[in-house]
């Protein structure tokens, strides 16, 4: 027990004070020191010296109430190009959009459409269905020669009436295309194709009227394919299609969704080509719960669609305060909202996941497309938090309530969106789920960027806090370029327009951070931070500094650095990154699990990442034991890691070890064991080798 924690705190601080090539001398003397003095000492005499040895290794500050931070180093180099399977330049029409399809008239004012879409560079994002004949009391007919199938003369009719024109002013703005992604509900269809309906959506009656699919597949497919060919010019049809939305649980092993969509597919295929077809549109992303036992279902509709869906699609959420109000452990700090974390680390495996099981049994990746991304929930939490801190009443204080929601919104796509940049090889849109308003329906509804204030005036447009996400982001652009950080808390992103460096950092703990910035001396800088307050409500301050190459990140802060040179930056060099796939992927965990992992051209490796996804019971510890060809690996252990452990169901990350390329060999072996002997899975396991490019 005593070895157990010196070695705990061993692995932690190494994940400060690493060398670029992975290897930390020092501390692995300490390590073994650790080991003798256990044998051979005390046990408190052990814990004080082994304490001191660390505290001579690792660089740190003092934080308030007498600890200490320790020192992240991240270094940039804006002169070296990053490639990610090919792609370097950030597409911002996939990340910074709106869940929604609008123009001028729809945004209310003219004052918010310039400020959406002129000045912060905000896109729309996607629509609710296709099937839009129905609206204004129309009904499908059924075609009386083709019993089952719908009337094609009156349905184009009716459709050709309907086609959005836009001005040739939003059309410019628009870049020619909006680019859209699409699902209907499930129920859409019309009766007369009959209804599929599983046993167990039978039996839950409180969705039941929302989850049944058409009988007549080919009817059904045959109606989609027409409302996209003639409901809709080329400025905005969608590009991504989704059959329906959220289906339930039920069907996600179903042939019969596998075949709705592989049907719908040929025929869309056929008749309008350029829209792409996929889903299933789960509502969750969580499949590393349970052990990977949740995968099944994202996993068995891949297989029953023999991986030949256009792209494969789900909603990533962080669902927060499951319980309102459960706390995972007696230490969690009150400012915590715990529920099931996604952001970050557990999509990282996520991602690598799905990739992995495709790489192996179709021998190709992916697209995947995130039509909803966000977090929310906690509403208990946050209505009695804000009682107790926040004074006031009325609308005014309604909305600062509402603004901690918006905290936890904006911090968890912030977490969402630095993950999804650093997969543009696969993942192709991301919808935030940030409605323009919801007047038409409900003027309270907590997913929107406007409210009318006090929910009534439709001549006062008010703004809420989740627009801090598009404000934090507005100027991001560029080429990404090299970085690097070992600490997993930290989310690093960079990027190079011209003369400008964008540097992207985000703390996913509970914890300060300091930051030790190794990057060329900019002439100016500006520092752009998202965080929260005391009360739990939500800041966005940006002031222009003197460069400097220190910086401290709150608790669940963001920061966004714009440092401005004399000169444009000039490429020196280029690295492509190439994810390497396992041999195998939802591997459980008894003893050990080896999983095997080839990378070709071992001469041309600049450097290299692993990324083990992880998944224990509640009670199992964070902690892992990774041995790459025999060579046990310091494996950094995040401080996040209380926020990514759901009460009474699991903990999931993703390991992340800076590779040395000396160890790496044409076929790896990776080996993975839990030092506390409790059961657990790993995922996906890849070696991402960064490759240097002629």
């Amino acid at each position: 027990m005593l070895f157990r924690l010196c070695y705990i705190a061993v692995r932690y601080c190494m994940a400060y004070d690493v060398d670029n090539d992975g290897r930390n001398d020092n501390m692995s003397t300490i390590i073994r020191s650790a080991q003798g003095l256990n044998r051979h000492c005390t046990g408190r005499l052990a814990t004080l010296l082994v304490l001191w040895s660390l505290s001579s290794s690792a660089s740190s500050a003092p934080q308030a109430g007498g600890g200490r931070v320790p020192e992240v180093s991240v270094v940039i180099d804006p002169t070296c190009t990053r490639r990610i399977e090919g792609t370097s330049d950030l597409n911002r029409s996939i990340y910074f959009n709106l869940f929604t399809n609008i123009d001028k008239t729809s945004c209310k004012t003219p004052g918010i459409y310039d400020w959406l879409v002129k000045e912060n560079r905000i896109v729309w994002g996607s629509i609710q269905g296709v099937m839009t004949a129905e609206s204004g009391g129309y009904q499908y007919t059924e075609d009386p020669k083709r019993p089952g199938f719908v009337d094609q003369e009156s349905l184009k009719k009716r459709l050709a009436a309907m086609i959005y024109k836009p001005t040739e002013d939003y059309r410019q703005d628009m870049g020619n295309r909006i680019q859209l992604v699409s699902h209907d509900p499930t129920n859409k269809h019309p009766s007369f194709m009959g209804q599929y309906m599983s046993k167990a959506a039978k039996e839950d009656k409180k969705h039941q009227p929302h989850h049944t699919l058409p009988n007549n597949l080919e009817a059904a497919a045959e109606l989609y394919a027409l409302s996209l060919l003639h409901g809709f010019s080329d400025f905005n049809r969608p590009e991504w299609f989704e059959l329906l939305n959220e289906p339930h649980y039920s069907y996600w092993s179903d042939p019969h969704l596998a075949k709705y969509h592989t049907v719908t597919r040929d025929a869309v295929h056929r008749m309008v080509p350029g829209v792409r077809v996929g889903g299933p549109c789960l509502a969750v992303a969580y499949y590393y719960g349970n052990q990977y036992e949740n995968f099944r279902g994202l996993r068995d509709f891949i297989d029953n669609t023999q991986c030949g869906l256009d792209f494969y699609s789900f909603h990533v959420y962080d669902f927060l305060g499951r319980k309102d109000g459960d706390i995972i452990s007696e230490t969690e700090n009150s400012d915590v909202f715990p529920g099931r974390i996604t952001s970050g680390l557990p999509l990282e495996s996520v991602l690598d996941l799905i990739q992995n099981h495709t790489v192996n049994h179709y021998g190709k990746k992916v697209d995947i497309v995130i039509s909803e991304t966000g977090g929310y929930g906690a509403k208990k939490r946050i209505e009695a938090e804000a009682k107790k801190r926040i004074p006031g009443e009325g609308f005014e204080w309604e909305m600062k309530m509402r603004s901690i929601d918006d905290f936890n919104m904006v911090s968890s796509l912030i977490g969402h969106t630095l993950t999804y940049m650093d997969h543009p090889e696969t993942v192709k849109k991301a919808v935030p789920f940030i409605l323009l308003h919801a007047m038409a329906w409900d003027p309270t509804y907590y997913a929107t960027l406007y409210v009318p204030r006090n929910f009534q005036d439709k001549n006062d447009w008010v703004a809420t806090k989740k627009i801090h996400f598009y404000q934090m982001f507005r100027d991001l652009q560029g080429r990404r370029v090299a970085s690097s950080c070992p600490d997993p808390d930290v989310q690093t992103r960079a990027f190079v327009d011209g003369n400008t460096v964008f540097v992207v950092m985000n703390n996913l703990s509970n914890h300060p951070k300091n930051v030790r910035l190794k990057m060329p001396t900019a002439a100016k800088m500006i520092v752009r931070r998202f965080g929260r307050n005391s009360d739990l409500t939500p800041y966005l301050a940006e002031e222009a500094q003197t460069p400097v190459n220190s910086f401290a990140l709150k608790p669940r802060e963001a920061v966004l650095l714009r440092a401005e040179f004399v000169k444009p930056i000039v490429q020196e060099r280029t690295i492509n990154e190439i994810s390497c796939y396992g041999d195998k992927v939802a591997t459980k965990v008894k003893d050990k699990a080896a999983i095997t992992v080839k990378v070709p051209n071992l001469d041309q490796v600049d450097h290299a990442w692993l990324r083990v996804g992880i998944s224990r019971p509640q009670e199992g510890s964070p902690e892992v034991d990774i041995v790459l060809n025999g060579k046990p690996l310091v494996v950094p252990l995040e401080q996040c890691a209380d926020r990514l452990t759901e009460k009474g169901k699991d903990y999931a990350s993703c390991k992340l070890v800076r590779l040395d390329p000396a160890a790496l060999q044409e076929v790896n072996t990776i080996t993975v064991s839990f030092p506390d002997g409790k059961p657990g899975a790993v995922g996906a396991v890849v070696i991402r080798a960064a490759y240097q490019m002629p």
